[in-house]
């Protein structure tokens, strides 16, 4: 070393030493350092958190003593820092190579330990064990039993007749006429249907004769027009009111002050709204309810929807089978759309359980003949 040089010290390399136990003269020797200089190594290291204060003047008194010959090497008492596992002389509330605080860092680790104890799943006893294995066989044998004995798609549980139901059921004979339900409700059986033409809502009348008598003035808008359904056309007045209402000429004569209605929409809107018209059908005494959704179409004017269909409950061989009929052409005449006999009972209308009049299906072994079908839905005729 040259005369007058202080000595350069790795403050790394003499950490290293002094936490692998090396002794206070031991340094002094390495590095070349009087006393005086490792007192300044100290006081550097202590200012950088390196090493305690604490340390930093045990070793300045080590500097000021001399060591007595043939000293055993001091024995340091070390602390491992609990999260950067460095090494310390003694315990510090702040570890000073990581910097974590000892206290806040234990916490955190024992409220993570507490709650994986909790997740952690209780050991049973081998009774508790044994009670459980048997149940779970018990359970896996009750679900291949469920698996085994459902009834397949198409083989479902025919309903039975009962003394309860038996007014809403109708025994198929030969030739016998059977009244249909009505229901306000569209698409029965997932049935489809198509959009029918309703009204152009015409401000005005037009030139073309017809309308010869008009209900009271009520103060509320009006539209006019020739409404054609159920195989007929009938003048139709639609009231823009509260709530809006249509006005049929049932009986075709141009006067609509002597028919049935006006019928009510069932919201505030003249469209989109629900209408249950009164529809006269030949051969029928009294007219028969058709509900419909109209709205506006794209095609100018406004649309419909038939929102209502017939159905009943059969009994063939002593089993019951649901029939519907439905106006899916949307034309307010169900003699020319199919019955429906749900034979698989799996509520869902098939292609093979359609019937128009003169077709056939089988039913319990029974063939079953559609013979006819009232133009206003009210009954159908079968034959077996």
């Amino acid at each position: 070393m040259t005369a007058g040089k202080k000595p350069q010290v790795s403050a790394k390399e003499i950490l290293s030493d002094i936490r692998s136990g090396m002794a206070h003269e031991e340094l002094k020797r390495k590095y070349g350092l009087s006393d005086k200089g490792m007192e300044s190594i100290f006081r550097k290291l202590a200012a950088s958190g390196l090493v305690s204060e604490t340390e930093a003047r045990a070793r300045s008194r080590k500097s000021a003593d001399p060591a007595p010959a043939m000293q055993e090497p001091p024995k340091i008492s070390q602390w491992n820092c609990p999260a950067c596992n460095a090494t310390h002389p003694e315990e510090a509330a702040e570890c000073p190579a990581c910097g974590v605080v000892v206290e806040k860092f234990l916490a955190r680790r024992a409220e993570k330990t507490a709650a994986a104890e909790l997740q952690r799943p209780a050991r049973s006893s081998p009774w508790t064990r044994w009670l459980l294995a048997v149940g779970g066989s018990l359970i896996a044998a009750l679900v291949i039993a469920a698996v085994l004995l459902w009834p397949r798609p198409g083989t479902r549980e025919k309903p039975q007749p009962s003394v309860g139901i038996e007014k809403n059921l109708s025994r198929v004979e030969p030739g016998k006429k059977i009244e249909m339900k009505y229901f306000p409700e569209g698409y029965p059986l997932g049935l489809s249907v198509s959009q029918g033409s309703a009204l152009h809502l015409f401000e005005t009348p037009g030139a073309k004769p017809g309308f010869k008598k008009m209900p009271p003035d009520s103060g509320s808008k009006r539209y006019y027009d020739d409404f054609k359904i159920a195989g007929r056309s009938f003048l139709v007045i639609t009231e823009q009111s509260t709530p809006p209402k249509i006005y049929l000429d049932a009986n075709r004569n141009g006067d609509l002050t002597d028919d049935p209605g006006p019928f009510p929409g069932e919201k505030s809107d003249v469209v989109p709204n629900h209408y249950t018209l009164q529809l006269p059908y030949d051969g029928e005494n009294e007219p028969t309810p058709y509900r419909m959704w109209m709205f506006v179409s794209g095609m100018g004017g406004t649309a419909f929807y038939p929102q209502c269909h017939w159905a009943r409950q059969i009994v063939v061989v002593g089993n019951i089978y649901h029939v519907v009929l439905f106006d899916g052409n949307a034309d307010g005449y169900y003699a020319n759309d199919p019955v429906v006999i749900d034979v698989n009972n799996d509520g869902k209308a098939e292609k093979s359980e359609q019937l128009s009049p003169g077709e056939s299906i089988e039913v319990d072994g029974a063939v079953i003949k559609l013979i006819s079908i009232a133009p206003s839905g009210r009954w159908i005729r079968l034959d077996y």
